[in-house]
């Protein structure tokens, strides 16, 4: 498999005529992910566990219980790295109870439609990073991926995969004679969950409302920011993820510092945060009459952003009068209660971006997830999805580094 290019990364869904295929499709996604999520009807359960155990060498466990996920979890929890592969066949109505932020998955599977598409999309895929992979499974009847924001595979992807010298083809072989063991009814059920419609599916609620897209002049757009202490974890450190997020916050707040880390260059940054209608200031210097005359500036002016890269010393100078949102990138040197006792006494909001890396450095005895919590709304997955504001900005900032 290591030879043959992946599935890539996505929200998709994939429609397939034969069990003996979906099984395979299955099983060709789970040797591309060293832990995969297989959401099945609660009666189909063990059916999936057996056959898959029979087709593949890969850790399977079968997980149809709220105790059984809590220790699975758990266990799954301190083990962030590994070279095993797990594949974790869940009853799909677990997520009534639970949610699967905490299994760090890195693929998804559905086996037919979801019967209810907002927990699907909030309990098992809104928190995933933008490298992970999730496939809803159906049969040929209508399906509207759109509302469990999902998008059919592009015909490349397809063709790869179906291609003569694709593992594709011996899987497909494989859980065809497998299937023809078992009894027919057992094969009859498989197949009516993937193609059959469910009986009054519950349609989505948006989880954000969409919000139309941000011209270069445009003024600050109204997005109502719950005050509070937040984080916001992203996939990459990278500029094309965490200025779209700057940049939504400081439009829709009056006064803001942002620290940057600290091997980021200001002037980069201010040239391409330009593209936005904000008021950017930035030290002359990183010496104090500098950092100064900036704060200054800040005060002075009715709406701006000050972007910062100190490291230690990211707080001096930093008042409750100067203003009244921190944006803060990385893991604060002082940890993160010096943090949020800071961020308590002199504003109102405070968002500290984490990558998923950084996220997981942090001790778990610390502040965080007890005051200072997840966004409601700001969150990675939000960048692929057409019409959202995240959305639309990291296009205008790609638009910029093009020009």
């Amino acid at each position: 498999m290591e030879s043959y290019p992946p599935i890539p990364a996505g929200r998709n869904y994939i429609q397939l005529v034969q069990a003996s295929d979906a099984l395979a499709f299955i099983e060709y996604m789970a040797l591309q992910a060293y832990r995969t999520i297989l959401l099945v009807p609660d009666q189909l359960a063990t059916t999936f566990s057996e056959l898959l155990k029979s087709l593949t060498r890969t850790n399977v466990h079968r997980i149809t219980t709220v105790h059984e996920f809590q220790h699975i979890s758990t266990a799954f929890r301190d083990i962030l790295v590994t070279d095993s592969y797990d594949v974790l066949v869940i009853s799909s109505d677990l997520l009534n109870f639970v949610s699967l932020h905490d299994l760090y998955s890195d693929c998804v599977l559905h086996w037919g439609q979801p019967p209810n598409a907002n927990l699907f999309i909030s309990r098992a895929i809104v928190f995933l990073p933008l490298t992970a992979t999730v496939c809803i499974i159906v049969g040929k009847q209508d399906f509207n991926g759109l509302a469990y924001a999902v998008a059919p595979y592009p015909e490349l992807v397809l063709a790869a995969c179906v291609n003569p010298q694709s593992p594709f083809h011996l899987l497909r072989q494989l859980s065809s004679q497998l299937l023809f063991g078992y009894d027919q009814r057992v094969q009859m059920e498989l197949w009516k969950f993937i193609s059959n419609t469910p009986t009054n599916p519950i349609a989505p609620k948006p989880l954000m409302p969409p919000a139309p897209s941000v011209s270069y002049q445009q003024a600050p757009s109204v997005l109502s920011l719950p005050p509070g202490h937040y984080y916001i974890l992203l996939d990459t450190a990278k500029e094309i993820d965490i200025i779209p997020v700057v940049v939504l916050l400081a439009m829709n707040t009056r006064k803001v510092m942002c620290r940057i880390t600290t091997r980021k260059d200001l002037y980069h940054y201010r040239r391409l945060m330009r593209g936005f209608d904000l008021n950017i200031i930035i030290p002359k210097l990183a010496k104090y009459p500098a950092v100064k005359a900036a704060m200054d500036e800040l005060k002075s002016d009715q709406r701006g952003i000050l972007l910062r890269n100190e490291y230690k010393d990211w707080n001096i100078h930093f008042s409750r009068s100067l203003v009244n949102c921190l944006i803060f990138c990385g893991i604060p040197p002082d940890g993160v209660k010096k943090y949020y006792t800071e961020c308590r006494e002199k504003v109102t909001h405070s968002y500290l971006i984490l990558t998923n890396a950084e996220y997981y450095k942090i001790p778990f005895q610390q502040t965080l997830g007890r005051h200072i919590t997840s966004h409601p709304t700001i969150k990675a997955s939000e960048f692929t999805r057409p019409g959202s504001q995240l959305y639309d900005l990291r296009q205008q900032l790609i638009n910029v580094c093009r020009n």
